[in-house]
C-alpha cells in the first residue's frame, strides 16, 4: 500500500438544467447508489453504498468485479449536458467501465473512467471483497466524471441506476471507495465556488461563494480549515494552504449543493547565489544555481552608487570600479508569475600597488629592484627585464645586471592570492659608459698640464685623480690643472670619472719625467749691459725652468763670504725675475767689480758650480 501525503483536490461535479428536468421526485443535492449487488459480501456492498466517502472506508476487490445499484431515493432523470457520474476511489491508478441502468433495466453502452488524484497520503482502513478489515493504511484518493452526451435515452425510460466494472489498476487489486453519484438541479443552476488562483505564497487567498439570500455557508479546506463566511479570506498564503476547499451551501429552502474550488498556490523562486572572486576594476561573472522553478526573468542590482549597475540577464558580467563591501540583490520571477528577492554581501578585493625607486644602471653594473607593495593578501612576482640579466624573474627582490645599455621599461606584474592583479611599466635607462680621456702636456721636465676634456665633455663629471706618486685629488671638477713632481720616474696618472647616473669609468695616461736637466750657466755679468746680461734669469737659460725647478742659487766672493742666494719654488716660482740676481747682494747693495763664485743646486741631479766675473 502506499504511504506519504500531498495536496487535496476536490472536483465539483453537477449536472446544469435548462434542458429536461428530473422526472421523478424533487431535487436532493448528492444521490448515491443503493441496492448495491456483487459477488461480494453484503457488508461490503454496504460500504460501497455509504454517502461518507470522505472518511469512510475502502473496499479492495479483485479485477473485473462488477457492481450494480440504482439511487436511493428512487429518482430517475434524462439526459442533460455535462457529466452525470462521479466515481471515487482509494489507491493507484484505476480504470472502471461505467454503464447507465435505465428504467428498463437495461444497460447504456459502458463509458471508460481513469482515476485521478486529488488526494494523496489518506489514513483508511479497508476490506477484502470477503469483509475482512485491514486497518491504518495510507492511499491515494481518485475521481473521475463520465459524460454520457453521445447517449440518448429512449424516450419513455429514465436513468435510474448504474453499473460499473473494474477493468484494471496498478496495484492488480482496485480499491474502490463505492460510491457513485448523481447530482440533479430542478429549474435552476446550483451555486458555484471559486478562488483567485493561482497564487504564489505571501499573496492574500481569497475563497469566493455565488451570493444567495439568506443561504448559509460551511467552507472547509486543507490544514483543518474551515469558516461560515460567504467570502472567506487567507492573508499570506503558504504551500499548506493550496488543495481542494468544499463549501456547503444551504439556501432558504433548505436546498444544499455541496461545491468544490481547487486553490493552486506556488512557492516563490529561491536559488543560490554562483559568485566569483572579485577584484575592483575586473569584470566578474555572476549566476544562481539551485532554482526551485524555471527562471524566466531576472534584475541584478550590484549595489553601487552608479546608475548602470543592474541586469536583466541571467549570468551577467558587472565590474566594481572601487574595493569594499557591497550588497548584491537580484529579483527573480518565476514562470507561474511568482517574484522574490533574494540578496548576498560580496567584498571586492583591490588591486595591488607598486613602486620603483630604480631609473637607472651602468653598463656590467647589477641592482636590487625592492619595489614598494601595498596589497591586502600575499602577493606573487612577475618581472620582465628587456636588457637585464637574467630577463625574467618571479623574485620579490630580484639581482638583476645588465650588461647592455639603453633606454627601456621595466615590467612587472602582481598577482594577488585573491586573483586580483595589476601592470606596472617603469621606465630604465642603462648608461652605455662615457669613455672619458685626458690629456697631458708637458711644461719642463717636471710640469705638466692635464686636462680631463681633450674634447666635447661633461662638466657634471666629478673626477678623482690619481697621479702615479701617491698624490690624490678627490671630487674634482673638469677644470684643468698643473702638476709637478719632485723626482724622475714613469707615473702612471688615472682619472676615475664619475657621472651625475651614479656610472663610473676611468682613463689612465703614463707620464714620465727625466733624471736630470742640462743648463749653461752664464761666467759674465756686466751691470751696464741693455741687452739681458745684466742679471742671471733662468727662465731666459731654459724656459719653464722656475716652473719645474726646485732649486738654490748661490754667489760667494773670492774670499768666501756669501753674498747673495735665492730659493725657487716651482709652486710659487719667479717668472718675471723679481728676484733674480742682478749684481747686487742680497741686501740690495751693488757688489764690486771682479770675480765670484757661484752654486746651484737643485732636484734632478742639479749641481753646477762656477766662475762669475762681473765687470761695470
Amino acid at each position: 500500500m502506499k504511504k506519504g501525503l500531498v495536496a487535496i483536490f476536490v472536483l465539483l461535479v453537477f449536472i446544469p438544467t435548462g434542458f429536461s428536468q428530473i422526472v421523478v421526485g424533487s431535487y436532493t443535492g448528492i444521490t448515491q447508489l443503493s441496492n448495491i449487488t456483487s459477488v461480494c459480501t453484503p457488508a461490503v456492498n454496504a460500504v460501497l453504498g455509504d454517502i461518507n466517502f470522505a472518511t469512510n472506508s475502502g473496499v479492495e476487490i479483485p479485477m473485473g468485479t462488477q457492481f450494480t445499484g440504482t439511487w436511493a431515493t428512487g429518482v430517475g432523470y434524462t439526459d442533460l449536458p455535462g457529466p452525470e457520474i462521479l466515481c471515487v476511489s482509494v489507491h493507484t491508478e484505476e480504470w472502471w467501465d461505467v454503464e447507465l441502468q435505465l428504467s428498463d433495466m437495461s444497460f447504456t453502452a459502458p463509458q471508460s473512467a481513469m482515476m485521478t488524484t486529488i488526494e494523496d497520503y489518506i489514513t483508511l482502513d479497508f476490506l477484502d471483497c470477503s469483509a475482512t478489515w485491514y486497518y491504518n493504511y495510507y492511499y491515494d484518493r481518485r475521481v473521475a466524471t463520465v459524460d454520457f452526451a453521445s447517449y440518448t435515452i429512449p424516450v419513455g425510460l429514465t436513468v435510474i441506476g448504474a453499473r460499473f466494472t473494474l477493468t484494471n489498476d496498478f496495484a492488480a487489486n482496485p480499491d474502490p471507495i463505492g460510491m457513485l453519484l448523481l447530482q440533479g438541479f430542478s429549474g435552476s443552476v446550483p451555486p458555484s465556488v471559486s478562488n483567485n488562483g493561482p497564487l504564489c505564497v505571501g499573496d492574500t487567498l481569497m475563497l469566493l461563494a455565488d451570493h444567495l439570500d439568506s443561504a448559509s455557508y460551511n467552507w472547509s479546506g486543507p490544514g483543518s480549515f474551515s469558516s461560515n463566511l460567504e467570502d472567506p479570506i487567507i492573508p499570506n498564503a503558504t504551500l499548506a494552504n493550496a488543495g481542494v476547499y468544499s463549501c456547503i451551501i444551504t439556501d432558504s429552502t433548505s436546498n444544499i449543493d455541496t461545491a468544490y474550488t481547487t486553490v493552486v498556490i506556488n512557492p516563490n523562486p529561491t536559488a543560490t547565489f554562483v559568485l566569483p572572486s572579485l577584484c575592483e576594476l575586473a569584470p566578474g561573472n555572476f549566476s544562481i544555481t539551485g532554482a526551485n522553478d524555471t527562471i524566466v526573468a531576472y534584475h541584478w542590482d550590484f549595489g553601487t552608487p552608479a546608475s548602470n549597475d543592474t541586469s536583466v540577464l541571467a549570468a551577467p558580467s558587472f565590474t566594481y570600479l572601487n574595493p569594499g563591501s557591497f550588497l548584491i540583490t537580484l529579483d527573480l520571477r518565476s514562470d507561474e508569475g511568482c517574484i522574490a528577492t533574494i540578496d548576498t554581501s560580496v567584498f571586492v578585493h583591490p588591486k595591488p600597488s607598486a613602486t620603483l625607486s630604480n631609473s637607472f644602471a651602468c653598463v656590467g653594473s647589477s641592482q636590487l629592484f625592492n619595489p614598494t607593495v601595498s596589497s591586502d593578501t600575499t602577493v606573487h612576482y612577475a618581472w620582465t627585464f628587456p636588457s637585464g640579466s637574467p630577463v625574467t624573474s618571479t623574485d620579490s627582490i630580484p639581482d638583476i645586471s645588465f650588461p647592455v645599455g639603453g633606454a627601456t621599461n621595466i615590467n612587472l606584474i602582481l598577482t594577488t592570492d585573491y586573483g586580483c592583479a595589476d601592470t606596472f611599466n617603469f621606465p630604465f635607462d642603462v648608461s652605455t659608459g662615457f669613455n672619458p680621456s685626458f690629456g697631458v702636456y708637458p711644461i719642463c721636465i717636471s710640469r705638466f698640464t692635464f686636462d680631463p676634456l681633450p674634447g666635447a665633455g661633461d662638466s657634471s663629471w666629478v673626477i678623482d685623480w690619481s697621479m702615479g706618486d701617491g698624490t690624490q685629488f678627490l671630487d674634482q671638477d673638469t677644470s684643468f690643472f698643473n702638476y709637478v713632481y719632485t723626482a724622475p720616474g714613469t707615473y702612471n696618472v688615472q682619472m676615475i670619472v664619475t657621472s651625475p647616473a651614479g656610472c663610473i669609468d676611468s682613463a689612465s695616461v703614463p707620464v714620465t719625467v727625466q733624471d736630470s736637466v742640462f743648463i749653461t750657466m752664464p761666467n759674465v755679468l756686466v751691470n751696464s749691459s741693455s741687452v739681458g746680461n745684466n742679471r742671471v734669469d733662468f727662465e731666459q737659460l731654459v724656459p719653464g725652468f722656475n716652473l719645474c725647478m726646485n732649486y738654490t742659487y748661490t754667489i760667494f766672493d773670492r774670499w768666501g763670504v756669501k753674498v747673495f742666494q735665492v730659493t725657487n719654488d716651482p709652486y710659487n716660482p719667479d717668472l718675471n725675475c723679481g728676484s733674480c740676481f742682478s749684481g747686487k747682494s742680497s741686501m740690495g747693495t751693488t757688489l764690486t767689480p771682479g770675480v765670484y763664485f757661484y752654486v746651484l743646486e737643485g732636484n734632478f741631479h742639479i749641481l753646477k758650480t762656477g766662475a762669475l766675473t762681473i765687470f761695470d
